[in-house]
């Protein structure tokens, strides 16, 4: 596809006169879903283009890994262009036909189009960034930013009219990589700060539950309308320990330079509660003898982690945050580091979770680690990694141990993991076979759990 600026629609408001045209043959946004809708009207049934699509599970997560694969491979900044307006019209196809499920993949359409375009932005921000002596923060070609955020806004305002549950578990990554944005004043600034307006003001009713479990906001004016609508939900967290599990609950996708104001929040609840820290720090020396744990050590925990993962980051950012995490540890006074020391906490899909719900079954528990881990690789930050995890889970389900594994996740009511799975679910018509024989060693699949 090919728009040129001459056609003064949607799409074609993101391409540039100097784009060269592609190699021929090519087509405008016009054509395609004129084409689209010849070939509908003649199929039998009146069937939409999507509902044909979904016909194979796999269709559509094909199609969108095939073109976010393409724009982290061409170096070539109107190519980008390109084909992110291939994608915008697949995804915008895709929209309309959202409240009736996309063939069950709702879920992982939802997920995998906001990371792709987060993902999007993302490199294109590392790639323009000067030399270290001379780096320049939050960079990005325009003519990418626009379209991507504009896109965002255009899956959020779908999700949050059909979906809103389910779209509220991706709202701390999308704020979290958008605010940085937000704080300039050049049209992504613009972009931002009218897709966080959407979120956290319009969508305030929709999406009370996620808003109050976001990071504050910068205390600026451009956040003025956004941090009145936060304070108004987040209020009715009082008690130091509630400042606690808020903080440890935030989504650990989110990049850790976008806990700062978090961590000041943190800090100002601590130094105010010195008293409730004092009851605090003595539940976790008892939580330490019965071999529990407590909300303190789980956070002093989680600060040494964010402390450490941002060594390595070269950007001031990443210093200013760093000396919140000392301050707060500094607060939080001297510890037991052997209460702290390896964390305690389970996220639902965890290994040691599932290693529960299967007790007594090492091969179930194997697969089990082995198909969530790859579920959480779908949403990485490098598209090879994608990819790889893509290809892996459908030869994976597909086996008879795979479709197994699927039945145990019904049984265990692990129902976000399964929609997040559907796609890469095997037709009934077709599966896979393999020789038992080759996989008999079990040593080859020794994981501690």
């Amino acid at each position: 596809m090919y728009e040129p600026t001459s056609e003064g629609s949607d799409i074609s408001r993101f391409t540039r006169e100097t784009d060269p045209e592609p190699d021929p043959p090519y087509f405008t946004s016009h054509a395609i879903k004129a084409t689209f809708d010849y070939l509908t009207s003649c199929h039998p049934g009146g069937k939409s283009l999507v509902s044909l699509l979904c016909s194979n599970k796999d269709s559509i997560q094909t199609i969108l890994l095939s073109l976010t694969s393409r724009i982290a491979e061409t170096h070539l900044i109107h190519e980008k262009r390109r084909i992110l307006s291939m994608y915008r019209l697949f995804v915008l196809l895709l929209l309309k036909d959202l409240p009736e499920g996309l063939g069950n993949t709702w879920v992982f359409f939802i997920r995998d189009v906001i990371y792709s375009l987060l993902r999007i932005i993302g490199d294109e921000t590392q790639v323009r960034k000067h030399s270290r002596q001379q780096q320049v923060h939050l960079v990005v070609d325009d003519d990418l930013f626009v379209p991507c955020c504009n896109l965002i806004y255009y899956v959020c305002e779908a999700a949050v009219g059909c979906c809103s549950q389910e779209f509220g578990s991706h709202l701390h990554v999308i704020t979290s990589t958008l605010t940085p944005y937000a704080l300039g004043e050049d049209e992504r600034a613009e972009q931002a700060l009218q897709l966080l307006n959407f979120l956290i003001v319009d969508s305030s009713n929709n999406l009370q539950q996620a808003i109050g479990g976001l990071d504050p906001f910068p205390d600026i004016v451009q956040f003025k309308k956004i941090n009145k609508c936060y304070k108004q939900i987040r209020k009715d967290r009082t008690s130091l320990n509630e400042e606690i599990t808020h903080f440890l609950l935030a989504d650990s996708s989110s990049s850790p330079m976008s806990r700062l104001e978090g961590l000041r929040l943190l800090r100002q609840s601590i130094i105010k509660n010195k008293d409730q820290l004092v009851d605090l720090v003595n539940l976790t020396e008892v939580a330490h003898s019965k071999s529990t744990c407590s909300p303190v050590a789980e956070l002093v925990h989680q600060l040494i982690k964010l402390g450490s993962v941002l060594t390595s980051c070269e950007e001031e950012q990443a210093k200013i945050v760093q000396c919140e995490v000392a301050n707060c540890l500094g607060d939080i006074g001297a510890v037991d580091l052997s209460t702290v020391s390896l964390g305690c906490k389970n996220k639902p899909d965890s290994f040691s979770v599932m290693s529960s719900k299967y007790a007594g079954d090492s091969r179930s528990q194997q697969n089990a680690a082995i198909v969530i881990l790859l579920n959480s690789y779908l949403v990485d930050k490098k598209v090879g990694v994608v990819t790889a995890a893509a290809a892996c889970l459908k030869k994976i389900l597909a086996t008879p141990s795979g479709s197994d594994l699927l039945k145990k996740f019904g049984e265990a009511k692990q129902e976000q993991l399964l929609w997040y799975l559907e796609p890469f679910r095997p037709s009934k018509k077709k599966r896979a076979s393999c020789n038992h024989s080759v996989f008999s060693q079990p040593e080859a699949f020794c994981f501690k759990l």
